[in-house]
């Protein structure tokens, strides 16, 4: 175990541990990289422009909070749009096999989706964000779609 003081591309001087055989290569790599704190960085704005371009509504909740929210966001968001999109293609596809009943029921519900859907994009607390982060998307869908009724 030794500590070794890396200048990163960033400019920065960070100490770190660096264990096993391959120090020489481990050094080089970090010294190859941006430290911890600047990619932190970069990724959280890099999320607020995405967040900001996609037009969703600002998050509540502390700096550390939103940046990593607005992450969590845009991936969720980018999972639950494409399966409603999946779901609503195959509505589309099938419903000449099905009675007009059977289609205006499966409409309904699919109006439900779309507006759970709505919901979830409007979410405004990054603590709920980050709650959910670790959720299958249909759990997701369904408990919004839960709360709707």
């Amino acid at each position: 175990m030794a500590k070794y003081a890396i200048l990163h591309t960033c400019g920065h001087e960070v100490t770190h541990q660096i264990y096993g055989k391959n120090r020489d290569w481990q050094v080089g790599r970090l010294e190859g990289e941006q430290c911890w704190d600047c990619e932190k960085a970069e990724r959280a704005a890099a999320a607020a422009a995405a967040t900001d371009e996609a037009g969703l509504v600002a998050l509540g909740g502390s700096e550390k909070q939103v940046a990593w929210a607005n992450q969590i966001r845009l991936e969720l968001l980018e999972k639950v749009d494409e399966r409603i999109a999946a779901i609503n293609d195959t509505f589309e596809e099938r419903k000449d096999k099905f009675s007009a009943d059977k289609v205006a029921e499966a409409a309904k519900k699919l109006a439900v989706m779309n507006e759970a859907g709505e919901r979830i994009r409007r979410k405004e607390s990054a603590k709920w964000w980050i709650e959910n982060r670790d959720r299958h998307v249909d759990a997701v869908i369904n408990q919004e779609i839960k709360n709707i009724k």
